[in-house]
């Protein structure tokens, strides 16, 4: 068979294996773990809008800047709406493309088609790539991982032919990576990796100086997008987020680094979510530290003759260090997402040293083959059932629970799945379970509190939010829950000092003027009530209901042309509300008062 015609066998090779395993994920939905920055985004929406690309391009959400993954999230909005399942399928499709740009990338770099091909394969159907193809949040992470591997391969594409348009290309599709997400930074070093191995472009000072120098404006790049990194991220903005002690993560990275290759070799017990451990015994964290010193110690006794070792050692270790958790992003431990390309080191770790020992004992090739494609295949199978945990998230939640130990986000996140479905009872269980195992668990403090309100248990919630409140002082919403609450059970003082702190903490929060103001008419307080309809309706002028309810104070307090006028607006802007049209026959009748019970 002619070499192009292989090629183009194995690239469809390539995706045929990914659509069988990822078919699947056109029939899923959306699930309740950060898909709203996508689903409920108003860049989103607007993405293509003057507003919207202005906002985009210059607005920071969860302490990250990708103003590339809105526009990509943007375009799929206005071609899909809101069908998820086609947003699965792009993303599937991507991760198609990924596997193949890394098959012509390792092939281009190498010339050994059959490893790169196996390589990709297993790229293509590794279980702990699930993760990043079947979560929709997760198109960040599959959209940079294009760009990246897109830079090497045109970098390697510079280094065999030393065309200075495919050095721009490379250059211009590593900003791209960092604008969709700044997930891998380290490329610049990897470069210089694979100018050692496989590229060969570094024998003598001179080379070596010459290859430094070429990566000067990728480093240049990297340091503008880390710095803006480093400057927007911060914890204290996330009360929910427990930031973890400076040693814990340090030793945290050990045992990231020693689940992902453990579930690399055998890919089970993968979850949405690992937990942050409860302790670091010497015991576990010694053979952690102890397996990665003996992988660096082989990997560099073997350099001169095995330098894939090395080198597929450190593409996994060096990509993967900025995402193993020394900078705290969430309450998790690690994530298989982060693992995305620096997976690849350590399926050039596998690949090849598993070729050089059948070379070496010149094991038959055809039980070779027949091995790979078996592991390819038992692979393909365990990522077919992991993508079908990923449906809906009550299915994605019990998988992680019965994965994992001490799970409370899971718990919290399974609880409002079920209290969306109307199972009440069941999301108080487990929202129980997920305060047992952390009891100052901000997220499900909040979501009981709300279960508790939507069950009319009003000093159950009161407990709840002002746990809450403990937790994350600075929330204006949560105090203007608890006024809502306090108003409901009848402790006017209560509510009012909750609303006051309100507005205190977010002078722009137009719903806590308005809860304040009712209490304060109900209480007697018609100046401070106008006062602060009037102070809500500056920030949200066409809240009908706002309107209607300074219009009754206003009659309330006798200024009934005033009223009138502020009840026309109520009236125009809803026009079907009975209780408008009520109160505007009572103006006709000359008898305002009647609605409010003020009537001599």
């Amino acid at each position: 068979m002619k070499p192009v015609l292989t090629k183009f066998g194995i690239c469809l090779a390539l995706v045929i294996m990914t659509g069988c395993v990822y078919w699947q994920i056109r029939h899923h939905g959306t699930v309740n773990t950060d898909d709203f920055h996508i689903t409920t985004n108003k860049f989103v929406d607007n993405a293509y809008s003057y507003q919207g690309l202005l906002e985009g391009m210059s607005t920071l959400v969860a302490g990250i800047w990708m103003p590339l993954v809105y526009l990509s999230a943007g375009a799929q909005m206005e071609f899909f709406g809101r069908d998820f399942g086609l947003y699965h399928l792009v993303a599937a499709g991507i991760h198609a493309a990924n596997a193949v740009i890394l098959f012509l990338l390792l092939f281009q770099m190498t010339g050994a088609l059959w490893k790169s091909a196996l390589a990709a394969a297993l790229f293509a159907v590794h279980p702990l790539n699930v993760e990043p193809v079947a979560w929709l949040a997760c198109l960040r992470v599959i959209q940079s991982g294009f760009c990246c591997l897109l830079t090497l391969y045109f970098y390697a594409l510079y280094a065999a032919r030393r065309s200075s348009f495919y050095y721009t290309l490379s250059l211009f599709w590593y900003a791209a990576s960092l604008f969709s997400v700044p997930m891998f930074p380290a490329v610049p070093f990897l470069l210089l990796l694979l100018d050692f191995w496989p590229l060969g472009r570094l024998g003598g000072k001179e080379k070596i100086g010459r290859a430094v120098w070429e990566k000067f404006p990728f480093f240049g790049i990297m340091a503008i997008l880390l710095a803006i990194v480093m400057f927007s991220h911060n914890l204290s903005t996330s009360p929910g987020i427990d930031p973890y002690p400076l040693p814990e993560r340090i030793l945290n990275v050990f045992y990231a680094y020693v689940g992902f290759i453990q579930q690399t070799l055998i890919p089970f017990n993968i979850a949405v979510y690992y937990p942050f451990p409860d302790s670091f015994p010497f015991w576990k964290t010694g053979g952690a530290v102890l397996a990665l010193f003996i992988i660096t110690a082989i990997s560099l006794r073997r350099v001169r003759r095995y330098p894939f070792l090395i080198i597929g050692w450190l593409w996994f270790a060096g990509m993967m260090f900025p995402l193993s958790g020394i900078a705290q992003i969430g309450t998790q431990s690690r994530s298989d997402h982060y693992a995305y390309i620096p997976l690849i080191g350590l399926l050039i770790f596998i690949v090849w040293g598993a070729a050089a020992v059948v070379e070496k004992r010149r094991l038959p090739g055809k039980p070779v083959a027949v091995a790979s494609v078996i592991v390819i295949v038992l692979l393909a199978f365990v990522s077919w059932r992991q993508a079908g945990y990923w449906k809906d998230s009550e299915t994605l939640m019990r998988h992680a629970l019965k994965v994992t130990r001490n799970n409370f986000e899971a718990h919290n996140y399974l609880a409002q799945a079920l209290a969306d479905q109307g199972d009440l009872d069941a999301a108080v269980d487990h929202f129980k379970k997920a305060l047992a195992i952390k009891p100052d668990h901000l997220k499900s403090h909040i979501n009981l509190a709300n279960v508790y309100i939507s069950t009319g248990q009003a000093d159950r919630a009161i407990y709840h939010l002002n746990r809450a409140l403990e937790k994350d002082p600075t929330d204006a919403r949560l105090y203007n829950n608890l006024g809502a609450l306090y108003e409901k059970t009848g402790d006017a003082r209560a509510a009012l000092v909750n609303y006051r702190k309100a507005v205190a903490l977010n002078p722009g929060y137009a719903p806590a003027y308005d809860n304040l103001a009712v209490v304060e008419a109900n209480t007697g307080d018609l100046a401070g009530a106008v006062g602060h309809f009037q102070q809500a309706l500056a920030i949200n002028p066409r809240s009908a209901g706002t309107h209607f309810r300074l219009a009754v104070t206003l009659v309330q307090a006798g200024r009934e042309e005033e009223a009138k006028q502020h009840l026309l607006t109520a009236i125009t802007l809803d026009p079907a509300n009975p209780q408008f049209r009520e109160l505007l026959n009572l103006f006709r009748q000359g008898r305002p008062a009647a609605l409010t019970g003020t009537e001599n």
